[in-house]
């Protein structure tokens, strides 16, 4: 297959400063099981902007500089030998729209004996970790062309689902995903359920709308802007908490209370990485109670009241990312509710690339629920 020898990428450079498009080598061959994509547009995640900021680097070793991006959908250009099906059997053809998880070993004790690929210590995390002068060069996805590494899982996009859905399925919506793997092992979610998000971004309002579907009658939805808790409430969220309102944990926790007649909510989903925001979340929650906590990634040690959890009997679940079944799970999930849930509410503004900084400042400042690039100049 004919391809350029390089093509145009958006690069983080240093930490703090303006991003800038470099041209990156395109790898002239591809090992076997490896997928060549061009990539159609990207979604910039909140992940991407504490990368800019240098917070990530707390919790993922980086070599900069190096490509961002990772939930982007891509088009396929050229196979390396033995790609022939995704994996969950779909065959494969060029010119498919596909999303692709993150690489990793499939040999280590977390992949192999766990199962639990997301806990790979081998893993390799695209538009994170790896410099763009480390062969496949194009590790992200704010690039003309994405190398899918061979132990990358990957799953054809439905043709029923829109690309800016598709794209930020591929990190909030499957993390979500994984969200309810792990409250199903510890009990699931029922009809009888009161329900906290905390949390008014993509990750709290994909958990807002999955909830809507599994009938709770309460969901209580906690965070801002007034745009995004505008979402959540056309999403399934049968009463919101804005942070302007209730600026304080004491506030915020009265309220809940307030709402769910002094006892709290029988499930508590973290989903907005706040410093205070988990202990905030063990107040919330009532007496034998579930927490699953997915926001937090990083930043300053965070007190918890650990005698809460014993006094309550509360069970808690950690999420950390998602396997490729995840993904496949969220593009259901979109393709089956599309007709009844607007996932365009989610996408508020639409970039070149030339105008990714922009697009970082909305998402930083919380202007954009959130900011698509549109890499290839002919994508509609």
């Amino acid at each position: 297959m004919i391809h350029p020898k390089t093509c145009k990428a958006v690069v983080l450079e240093r930490y703090n400063e303006p991003l800038v498009i470099r041209e990156v080598p395109i790898p002239e061959t591809l090992e076997p099981g490896a997928i060549l994509v061009r990539i159609e547009l990207a979604s910039v995640c909140g992940s991407d902007v504490h990368l800019w900021t240098g917070e990530l680097a707390q919790l993922v070793t980086q070599d900069l500089p190096l490509v961002p991006g990772h939930e982007m959908v891509g088009r396929i250009v050229e196979f390396g030998e033995g790609v022939s099906h995704d994996s969950v059997g779909n065959a494969l053809a060029v010119g498919d729209r596909i999303l692709w998880s993150h690489a990793s070993c499939g040999k280590c004790h977390n992949c192999k004996v766990l199962n639990q690929p997301t806990l790979c210590t081998e893993r390799k995390f695209y538009g994170f970790t790896r410099s763009l002068h480390t062969p496949p060069y194009l590790n992200g996805g704010f690039a003309e062309y994405c190398y899918v590494l061979p132990t990358s899982g990957v799953v054809r996009i439905p043709d029923e689902v829109k690309s800016e859905w598709a794209s930020s399925v591929g990190c909030a919506l499957r993390t979500v995903m994984n969200g309810f793997d792990r409250l199903d092992d510890i009990g699931g979610l029922g009809f009888m359920d009161t329900v906290v998000v905390q949390g008014a971004g993509p990750l709290g309002l994909y958990t807002t709308a999955v909830c809507s579907r599994r009938g709770p009658g309460t969901i209580i939805v906690i965070g801002g802007p007034p745009n995004r808790l505008e979402v959540a409430r056309r999403w399934g969220a049968t009463a919101t908490v804005p942070i302007e309102d209730y600026p304080t944990p004491a506030a915020r926790i009265a309220r809940v209370k307030e709402l769910t007649d002094g006892k709290g909510a029988s499930v508590v989903f973290e989903m907005s990485g706040a410093h205070h925001a988990f202990a905030e979340g063990l107040e919330m929650a009532a007496l034998g109670g579930k927490y699953v906590s997915v926001g937090p990634v990083g930043g300053p040690p965070t007190p918890i009241p650990a005698e809460m959890i014993t006094r309550k009997n509360l069970t808690i679940a950690g999420v950390f990312s998602a396997d490729i079944k995840h993904y496949y799970r969220g593009l259901e999930f979109v393709r089956r509710y599309r007709h009844e849930i607007d996932f365009d509410l989610l996408i508020s503004s639409s970039y070149a690339m030339a105008d990714v900084n922009a697009a970082i400042d909305n998402m930083h400042h919380f202007r954009d629920v959130k900011s698509v690039l549109r890499i290839q100049s002919d994508t509609p």
